[in-house]
């Protein structure tokens, strides 16, 4: 039976949706998925499945979010793009992503990106 770990990142621009800190996390998602909507790798019994969000919208999120963000998209933007072979590297460096910056982002901010 394989466990399965989603965790979801990235985010597409749209329009409204906070201009330049949205850009960068469309640009690094971009960047990581290298036109896949989701990343995927198993590992024995674990499969750890990253997707791609399809909005973002910072309206709700605080200053203290809004850094987070930032922070995420430049390590994003950093990260192993998810291309054939390079999906154990880049799941890895997504995540660390994840729980590196975005574990402190408010209940709202959070929310609103899906």
């Amino acid at each position: 039976m394989n466990k399965l770990l989603s965790l979801v990142v990235g985010a597409v621009l749209l329009a409204g949706c906070g201009g330049t800190l949205c850009d960068r996390i469309n640009s690094s998602s971009d960047t990581f998925f290298a036109g896949k909507t989701e990343c995927k790798y198993t590992d024995g019994t674990t499969t750890l499945t990253i997707t791609k969000k399809t909005t973002c919208d910072v309206t709700n999120c605080t200053a203290d979010d809004q850094k987070a963000l930032d922070a995420y998209a430049t390590c994003l933007g950093k990260a192993q793009p998810c291309t054939t072979g390079n999906e154990k590297k880049a799941t890895a460096d997504a995540t660390a992503c994840v729980f590196g910056n975005l574990t402190t982002i408010s209940q709202a901010c959070s929310s609103a990106q899906k």
